[in-house]
């Protein structure tokens, strides 16, 4: 059945009960979806009186007090060009809108009345069946003839100008759903396309069609990944030339929501049990200072990552991606761990080869990373992120992870609790690890003046000896201090002080002076 649109009805009255033909009123109205309908040029245009809303009467009378008058008896008369309806569509971007015009008339004498298009009475207009088709820019003028042979009475005639616009065939898919998930069914949306009896045929990018299946449909993916879904309508009614119109919508496929805790190792399972093995195989999520939370997990196929960032990670390759969001720890500084199957590796890549980067929600950063295990067919990752988002593993150069277990091998210092390297401590050979080692140092007082210093190390058992031990502590990530030498101390200094000594000085000189003084008095 067609899928035309009648747009308005068009009521003519034919009034046969008016005097002479009034002056002709070539106002234009519209009837709906671009159709306009006005008195036609000429004098039987003269007829016709056009309302706003697009009312049409006609008059034909020469006395309005006296029925039909002015009409011949028992004749056929024939009224060509009353009536001029136009298709004023434009056809920008397309074939434009054809319409179709037909006329319905109704009443008592109606069956005296013939309604035809042009200057033709055999080409008749009335009916569904003799619709004339105007396309876009075209128009038709509306004629008909009068019999007042037989029992003619003048009485009112309702007349219907029904216009039935085409639609213009537009494809509009709609997928229903946030996030459409591998192995669920996803909907897709059509009813909203334009056109006139249209068929729906869907191309779903995984090898699979649907042909004539629906303005709405369903179909389950079983795979991860982008994919570009295509739906094409044709029109298929026979009164109009058969449109048709296509759209393509890419539709990403991410894996269903996976849930744990903190701490907890999250398993990512196949899509469709019995499916292709997914690249990630698990996650975990350890914020720091072990915030409990509750972790969100959806796993995303490797082509589909810079989809959804609107950008590549930086390496060579993406292996496997996936979002990672503890619910309470979202901004926390954590560890993050994700196992990728070894299947998913490029040829000839090394674990060591692989990095972990975030998307930081502008642009992907690669983040301090170690290859934790290699075990069996997989390979896991460990990585140290200021926050949660989108994760990807990548064949790309990282910063070495310091997970504690000896030397921060990384530039600077690498990652760990954020300490720095070695970049301006004394060296000494006591130092053997900057967060650990302590220097001691001993001072032995002995009854001679002067202290004596060495190692504490090489004080003997059984030496008479007072020995304080003063420790220089190593600051995380350098090198070791010395305490100030301005600090206090318990001991009484050993040997004489300054004071004392000044005071053997000014005796001697005295006596000194003495002994000058008694030498001259002898003299």
């Amino acid at each position: 059945m067609m899928r035309l649109r009648p747009l308005t009805l068009a009521m003519v009255l034919l009034a046969l009960l008016v005097a002479t033909a009034p002056p002709a009123n070539t106002q234009a109205a519209e009837i709906g979806g671009g159709i306009e309908i006005q008195p036609a040029n000429g004098p039987n245009g003269a007829y016709a009186q056009v309302g706003p809303s697009g009312q049409v009467s006609i008059q034909l009378d020469g006395d309005a007090a006296v029925p039909g008058e002015g009409l011949q008896a028992d004749t056929l008369t024939r009224f060509d060009r009353v009536l001029l309806v136009i298709n004023t569509n434009s056809a920008d971007g397309g074939e434009g809108r054809q319409a179709y015009i037909h006329v319905v008339a109704e009443g008592t004498s109606a069956s005296d009345f013939n309604f035809y298009s042009g200057n033709n009475p055999e080409t008749s207009i009335e009916g569904e069946d003799n619709a004339v088709r105007l396309d876009t820019g075209e128009s038709t003028s509306v004629g008909f003839t009068v019999d007042t042979r037989g029992d003619f009475e003048a009485t009112d005639l309702a007349l219907t100008v029904v216009a039935e616009v085409s639609e213009i065939a537009d494809a509009i898919l709609v997928v229903e759903g946030d996030i459409p998930t591998a192995g669920d069914p996803v909907t897709f949306d059509a009813t909203e396309s334009n056109g006139d009896a249209l068929v729906y045929t869907y191309d779903f990018g995984d090898g699979t069609t649907a042909a004539d299946a629906g303005p709405r449909t369903q179909h389950t993916f079983d795979e991860l990944g982008t994919y570009n879904v295509t739906l094409t309508v044709d029109e298929t009614t026979s009164e109009v030339p058969e449109g048709s119109d296509t759209v393509t919508k890419e539709v990403i496929l991410r894996g269903n929501q996976q849930a744990g805790d903190t701490e907890e190792v999250i398993e990512i399972p196949d899509p469709v049990p019995g499916g292709p093995e997914p690249a990630l195989q698990s996650v975990s999520a350890t914020p720091d200072g072990a915030t409990a939370s509750d972790v969100l997990v959806r796993a995303v196929a490797a082509e589909s990552v810079s989809d959804i960032t609107g950008t590549p990670p930086g390496g060579s390759a993406t292996i496997a991606g996936g979002s990672i969001n503890p619910v309470d720890a979202t901004n926390a500084n954590s560890t993050v761990t994700l196992t990728v199957a070894e299947s998913a590796l490029p040829a000839g890549t090394e674990p060591d080869e692989l990095a972990i980067e975030r998307y930081n929600g502008a642009s992907w950063e690669v983040l301090p990373t170690a290859v934790e295990d290699t075990s069996g067919d997989t390979v896991t990752l460990a990585a140290a992120t200021p926050g949660f988002s989108l994760f990807a593993v990548t064949v790309n150069d990282a910063p070495a992870l310091d997970n504690g277990d000896g030397p921060d091998t990384a530039p600077n210092g690498g990652g760990g609790g954020g300490g720095g390297g070695v970049d301006s401590a004394t060296e000494t050979e006591d130092v053997v690890d900057v967060e650990t080692t302590t220097t001691e140092t001993a001072t032995i007082e002995t009854t001679d003046s002067g202290t004596q210093t060495q190692d504490a190390g090489d004080i003997t058992e059984g030496e008479d000896t007072t020995v304080s031990t003063e420790a220089e502590t190593a600051e995380s990530g350098g090198a070791a201090v010395t305490p100030s030498t301005d600090q206090t101390t318990d001991r009484e200094p050993s040997g004489f002080g300054p004071v004392p000594t000044l005071g053997v000085v000014v005796l001697v000189a005295l006596l000194l002076i003495v002994v000058i003084i008694r030498i001259r008095q002898k003299e």
